[in-house]
């Protein structure tokens, strides 16, 4: 189990061994202490960190970090389909993100209808569709056929967390 935490790293508990690792800035090649999101792919370990950017930490415990976005906070880790990433991040928007090409993609308020760059979870929705959670305008739903952002009008809370079981779009709100 990897549990990410707000100032002391991040770290790997063995719950069968009942023992744990913690991977810090002081001990290891961890950007920063602060760990906004985590994904498992492929047994490789995807960390979003705050203002530290996206790290992979591969299973000998070997951490590389991608230069684009050493300044940006990850709020959320998603993977979509290809094995492309999608980053909700704090101030740069959505990204879309290969670990081989970098940024292939960055959907801001300057170049689509996003109407912040404070992008807090990310959640598949029916085919060709992403549904986009922002911590301060509400929800978003992207037509990747089109690559079209639409606002959802009667959602205008803080969204934190977006769940989708294939019909029905459950949301997770602060306000």
């Amino acid at each position: 189990m990897w549990l990410g935490t707000s100032g002391k790293g991040l770290t790997r508990l063995n719950i069968e061994k009942q023992n744990f690792h913690t991977y810090t800035a002081q001990n290891s090649n961890l950007l920063g202490n602060r760990i906004m999101s985590l994904l498992i792919d492929d047994s490789m370990l995807w960390i979003g960190h705050q203002t530290h950017g996206l790290q992979l930490m591969d299973t000998k415990g070997k951490i590389t970090s991608f230069n684009e976005t050493t300044s940006f906070t990850i709020w959320k880790i998603y993977k979509g389909e290809n094995g492309i990433l999608w980053l909700g991040t704090r101030d740069h928007g959505l990204i879309q993100f290969d670990k081989n090409l970098g940024i292939i993609q960055q959907y801001t308020t300057t170049n689509s209808n996003l109407t912040t760059n404070n992008i807090r979870t990310i959640e598949k929705g029916n085919a060709g569709e992403l549904w986009i959670g922002t911590e301060t305008d509400g929800l978003f739903k992207l037509n990747l056929n089109h690559h079209s952002f639409e606002k959802v009008k009667s959602i205008n809370s803080n969204v934190k967390s977006l769940y989708f079981d294939g019909s029905v779009l459950l949301i997770g709100t602060n306000g």
